[in-house]
């Protein structure tokens, strides 16, 4: 297939994406989300991870086909909200991503999707992710950020490319969403007895 032939011919290509096609809950097409970004093929690893951490979209790019060789050795996907985002940021930094134009991947869109249905609760959350979550505390953004750093840690690029990576982040958790999760997470910290929703 297309996506195969361009990660073959790309050779500093870590991730190969595509243009999914959202169905109803019924299976009937709706749209196809062209989701390719051009900085994802920066020579400049902070340029495409500051792409990465700041694109609602990123997600989608999870569903694409990986190298293998850039899967060996990091964080894989974990059990907490927007483990995806995390692994992607931290495979960006080991290659570029490309777009395929072919669409075969298909993302049914009903009233139960994780991201419609459970996201507001956030222990909620982190049992639709996890069944293993009911039993411990979820601190869900927390956990996403330091998974980003650590991914920027563990990266074999130049220092001051890490910086710049970490400055991303630092930015991210400013913003007014972020910092109520995390502040959220902290509290519960404090009071571990106690689920809360936002």
């Amino acid at each position: 297939i297309e996506t195969v032939t361009l990660l073959d011919n790309n050779p500093k290509a870590v991730l190969c994406g595509f243009n999914p096609e959202i169905v109803s809950a019924n299976g009937t097409p709706k749209r196809t989300i062209l989701v390719h970004k051009t900085s994802f093929a920066s020579e400049q690893p902070s340029v495409r991870y500051k792409t990465a951490v700041n694109n609602g979209m990123l997600w989608l790019y999870f569903f694409g086909l990986f190298r293998r060789s850039a899967l060996v050795g990091s964080q894989l996907h974990g059990t907490f909200q927007a483990s995806d985002q995390a692994l992607l940021a931290e495979i960006v930094l080991r290659g570029h991503f490309i777009q395929s134009d072919e669409s075969i991947f298909r993302f049914r869109r009903h009233k139960n999707n994780y991201s419609t249905s459970t996201y507001k609760d956030r222990k909620a959350a982190g049992i639709w992710i996890d069944t293993r979550n009911k039993k411990k505390n979820c601190y869900l953004r927390l956990t996403y950020i330091t998974m980003l750093l650590r991914g920027i840690l563990k990266s074999k690029i130049s220092f001051t490319e890490k910086m710049l990576c970490t400055r991303v982040v630092f930015k991210k958790i400013s913003t007014h969403r972020i910092r109520k999760e995390l502040l959220q997470d902290f509290r519960y910290m404090l009071t571990p007895r106690k689920f809360y929703k936002d």
